[in-house]
Formats: structure tokens, C-alpha cells, sequence
């Protein structure tokens, strides 16, 4: 077979043909023109971005009749050698075939010898992470102390299984994924001195599709020229390739938008029938969203080179969408794309997740919120006949028996708008009490019922009700009522004061009024045995504050100073204090 594969016959030959790796290249060039050549290199990164290549290019540079050189002239003999893998004094061992210690023994022997034809000996390894453990510790003591003669390259995609032992003895090179945008321009310059027509668009799916590899990148411009011959359309890549098409992308973003469900099961079944691959196709929708993303925040135009057919509408995508909304659409394509692997159907778990994308509700800034909100009550107040039932509710429907009298009255419209303007103008009383409480209760009512109330404690919690039932009712100021205990009962004191929130939930409830507990030890008791009244209540009052500070004081307006965001709220969306 005549016939080379452009990887081989477009390989760089120079420094300077190499794509995207300059960061090596210069300071390898660098080195040669200082004479400050380390005895072993390695090189690391991705497939097919120029590690073996920049390997030999560097052995050529050594071994050049003009050289030592940054630039060999690739006509010599040594140069040809090189190129074509025929020379004796450069050895290109593959580490996955060769990897045992008997391979490796070998190789040091030979490091003795000095090289037959060239300057400086070179033993280019590949994939140098599949040697053993033992073969890489055969290398050791020659990397620390190698001949003058002889360099060391190691090509590796796996870095971080070489043991560190013999990376603290190279130079450590990172080669990086090659720009689209550069394989693209390569890809270009390839048709054109092959005489192929092809589109931007093309080139730009082929450079997608080789995911930073220039060599992948080769193959599958190899494999397009042989299906569509010299003339190269877009639509036979992607059909070749099992590309997904950028509009299929924003058709899924535009569905998602309109919250457009029958829209989004007729691409998922489109995308089924063309064969398309589902992990492609989340791994692509991410990307886009990314993209959009990337443009709203930044309105970076790059991203849009190759596809100048899609900017209008990829800028239109970008201005329905808020920053907040991309991510998480994003958050729901990636986990999505995780639990495939998992799936037994991907049609379905795609088809969901697509469907999923067009529920999601759109984010809104809370300062947005308040902005509105301020903006419809002035309204309200200037204008309360204009002001219409159907206004755009910012918040939830709230079931109506839920709210009456509540924060969101204003906004579901229970309370009529005369109602809503006096209240907005007039401010509540501050010991004002919910609309649906009863009158308020006696110390006599209270010990009538007593007995009853104790028995719900004793059912919700027993040892809190006969703690309880030992107490005395002493008074009832305002709503704060008083159960003074003996010296004796100063554990039942402490007990009922941690458990104080849910007594007052259950006595509130039985007699409809907000009550408040107060357990203290009897000023007679004190006396008696000696013990100050005033140091017993400040103990009580310092549990009380530890264990009881959700609980507002009896004076409710006051409170609520404290905390100035709940303040705003609640001016904010008319609400109302409830002690």
C-alpha cells in the first residue's frame, strides 16, 4: 500500500509545526541553544497531542549534521534515520510490550556502550506507566547517574501512575489539549493542499468531535474524505460522525423556555430515530448550556465562531434565560448524564429529564420581589379602584382558610381592597392578638380546666404532665401565666422550663388564647430553707434563655425590632405580628 494516512504524512517534522504546545516547544529550544539539556525528560498529557513527535523532533535537533540545532533540516541521513525509525541510536521502546524487568536490564546494559553513528544516545519510551514496579526501580540508579551520552524521553497519558521516584529525576513536561479553534485552521490548511472543499461548519464538527486531539482529529478528516470524496457538506459529517446538530440543542433550550412538553417528546423521539447516542446528547446539551451561559455573562462572541448561521438565535436564547435558570439547568442535564450509565431504559431517562427541564420554574431575585411588591402597594394606596383581582401573584396560591388574616392576604386577594387600604394606612395595635383568637381567659377559667389540660400533657409526654400536676396555679398577668412549685420540686422547675414551648403550644390551643408559661420556685418555700427567691428565678431565667429563645417576649412589637429582615417582610407584604 502507497497510500499514507494524513496522521503520518502531516506529522510535524520541526518545533515550529508543532500545534498548541509552545509552552514545550520554546523551552526546549531554549534549552538547546543554553546547552542545558537534562539527562531524562517525560512528557505527559492527552492522546495524539505531540508527545512522541515532539520526542523525536527533539532527537533529531541533537543528532542533526547541522546540529546541535533548534531547527534539524530533516534531509540529512541522521534526520531521515529519525523520521522513518530506523536509527540505532535512537530507540523508540513501546513501555506496554516491554514493561518487565528483563527488558529493562537490557536497556541499562546497553547505556554502557556509547552511540555508533550520532552525538547523544536516546531512549524514547512509551506509555512508561505500564512498566513494573520492579523495572521502573531497575531505572533508577541509571536516570540519577546516566552516561553523558545518553537521554532518557518517557511518553506517558498517565502520569500519576509513574511512580514519583522517577519523576523527581526528569524534567516534567504537560502537554495540553489542542483549541478547536487550532485543529480547525490545521484541518484547513490539510484540505487545502489536498485539494477538498469543505465548509467552516465541518471542520468546526470534526475539531468538536476529536475533543482536542490533533491526530484524532486527522483520522476523522481521513474517514470524511472517503465518504464524501473531495467535496465536503456538513450534513454528510454529521450523519457520518453521528454528530448532533447544534439545532437540536437550541430546539430543546427553546421548548424548555416556552415550557413546551409536546415539543420535547417530538425531538427526543427525532433524536431516537437518527440513532444518536444519549450520552452524546446530554454531554452536548450541557455544553451549549454552558455556552449560552458563558455568553450572557460575558458576551464573549469566540464562542460563536463556525456558527455564524445560529448567532441570532443563540443570542436570543441567551436573553430569555436568567444566569440562576442556566445553572441549574445545567445541574439537572449533569446528574441526569450520571445516572444514564445506571438506566436500563436511556430513551425513557432522557425523554424525563427533557420533560423535567420544561418544569422547571423560572428564579427571581428577591430584591426584584420587594421592588414589585413596594411598586403595587403605592399603586394600591394611590389608586385602590383601578387596581384589579387578576394582578400577577409573585408568590404561591395559598389555600384561602390558611390565610385569613395572614401575610399573604394581600396578594391572593381575600380581604377586599377597602380592607387591604385601611390596614396598609392604619398600624396594628401593638398588643394585638390573630383574628381568629378567642376573648380573653381568666385565672378562674383556667383552674376549672385544669385537670383536662393536664391530661393532654400526660398523653403527649407523662413525665411533663406530672411534673405539671404538682404545681400551683399562682397568677395570670396579661397572657404570661404563673406555676410556682416547693424548694423540693426545683428538678420538676428546671424540667418543665426546657420543655416549656411545647406545654404552651398545648395550653394555647385548649383554651384558643396565647399563653405563656412561667415555672418558678414559691417565695414561701425559699424563705424557709433559706435560699434567696432572686437567685432561684435568675437561674430559671438563664435556662429560659438558653433553651427558649425562639420564644418571643409577651410584648410582640417589640421583638421584631431585633430582626430587621423579618421587619422588612413584613412590611413589605403587609403582614401582621401574631404573639
Amino acid at each position: 500500500m502507497s497510500y499514507l494516512v494524513l496522521a503520518r504524512k502531516w506529522r510535524p517534522l520541526t518545533f515550529s509545526e508543532v500545534i498548541g504546545q509552545e509552552h514545550v516547544t520554546v523551552t526546549l529550544k531554549n534549552a538547546i541553544k543554553n546547552d542545558r539539556l537534562a539527562s531524562a525528560y517525560i512528557f505527559s498529557g492527552p492522546r495524539g497531542v505531540g508527545k512522541t513527535t515532539t520526542a523525536r523532533i527533539l532527537a533529531k535537533a541533537l543528532n542533526c549534521e547541522k546540529g546541535p540545532t533548534t531547527d534539524p533540516c530533516n534531509k540529512c541521513d541522521v534526520c531521515k534515520e529519525i523520521t522513518s525509525g530506523n536509527s540505532i541510536d535512537v530507540l523508540e521502546i513501546d513501555g506496554a510490550s516491554n514493561r518487565g524487568i528483563d527488558e529493562i536490564r537490557n536497556l541499562r546494559e546497553s547505556t554502557r556502550y556509547t552511540s555508533a553513528q550520532q552525538r547523544s544516545k536516546i531512549y524514547i519510551i512509551d506509555e512508561v506507566h505500564m512498566l513494573t514496579t520492579e523495572a521502573f526501580n531497575a531505572l533508577l540508579k541509571t536516570l540519577e547517574e546516566p552516561p553523558p551520552h545518553v537521554i532518557f524521553i518517557f511518553a506517558t497519558t498517565e502520569s500519576n501512575k509513574v511512580p514519583a521516584t522517577i519523576l523527581s529525576r526528569c524534567q516534567r513536561f504537560d502537554f495540553r489539549r489542542i483549541p478547536a479553534e487550532k485543529i480547525a485552521k490545521q484541518l484547513a490548511n490539510i484540505c487545502a493542499h489536498e485539494k477538498i472543499e469543505i465548509d467552516e461548519i465541518s471542520l468546526a464538527l470534526i475539531a468538536g468531535k476529536s475533543e482536542g486531539c490533533m491526530r484524532d482529529s486527522q483520522s476523522l478528516l481521513d474517514q470524511v474524505i472517503s465518504f464524501c470524496g473531495s467535496k465536503i457538506k456538513e450534513d454528510d459529517v454529521a450523519g457520518l460522525l453521528g454528530v448532533i446538530g447544534l439545532d437540536v440543542y437550541i430546539d430543546i433550550l427553546a421548548a424548555a423556555a416556552e415550557k413546551e412538553s409536546s415539543k420535547i417528546f417530538a425531538i427526543s423521539q427525532s433524536v431516537y430515530e437518527k440513532g444518536y447516542s444519549f450520552p452524546e446528547l446530554l454531554h452536548g446539551l450541557a455544553e451549549y448550556i454552558n455556552k449560552v451561559l458563558i455568553y450572557k455573562t460575558t458576551r464573549a462572541v469566540r464562542l460563536l465562531e463556525g456558527k455564524e448561521d445560529f448567532i441570532k438565535t443563540f443570542k436570543a436564547q441567551a436573553d430569555l434565560f436568567e444566569e440562576t435558570d442556566l445553572i441549574r439547568l445545567y445541574q439537572a442535564v449533569v446528574e441526569a448524564s450520571n445516572d444514564l450509565r445506571w438506566s436500563s431504559n436511556p430513551q425513557l431517562h432522557v425523554e424525563m429529564l427533557l420533560v423535567r427541564l420544561t418544569k422547571l420554574t423560572k428564579s427571581i431575585e428577591l430584591n426584584k420581589i420587594f421592588t414589585e411588591l413596594d411598586t403595587l402597594k403605592k399603586k394600591e394606596l394611590s389608586e385602590p379602584e383601578t387596581l384589579k383581582s387578576d394582578v400577577v401573584r409573585i408568590v404561591p396560591e395559598i389555600q384561602h382558610q390558611k390565610i385569613k388574616g395572614g401575610l399573604f392576604g394581600d396578594l391572593n386577594g381575600v380581604r377586599n381592597k377597602n380592607q387591604v387600604v385601611n390596614e396598609s394606612v392604619s398600624k396594628p395595635e401593638p398588643d394585638r392578638v390573630a383574628d381568629t383568637l378567642d376573648a380573653p381567659i381568666t385565672l378562674v377559667e383556667i383552674k376549672a380546666k385544669w385537670e383536662e389540660v393536664i391530661a393532654i400533657i400526660k398523653k403527649e409526654k407523662i413525665s411533663i404532665g406530672s411534673f405539671l400536676e404538682e404545681g400551683e396555679l399562682q397568677n395570670l398577668t396579661g397572657n404570661q401565666l404563673e406555676i410556682a412549685f416547693d424548694h423540693s420540686k426545683k428538678f420538676h422547675v428546671k424540667s418543665l422550663n426546657e420543655n416549656r414551648v411545647a406545654v404552651q403550644k398545648i395550653i394555647s390551643s385548649f383554651f384558643k388564647n396565647p399563653i405563656l408559661v412561667e415555672c418558678v420556685v414559691s417565695a414561701n418555700q425559699t424563705e424557709k430553707t433559706g435560699i434567696a427567691h432572686e437567685d432561684l428565678s435568675a437561674n430559671v431565667e438563664n435556662d429560659e434563655k438558653k433553651e427558649s429563645n425562639s420564644v418571643p417576649p409577651p410584648n410582640g412589637s417589640e421583638w421584631i425590632k431585633q430582626y430587621p429582615v423579618a421587619q422588612l417582610l413584613i412590611e413589605s407584604l403587609g403582614g401582621e405580628e401574631i404573639n
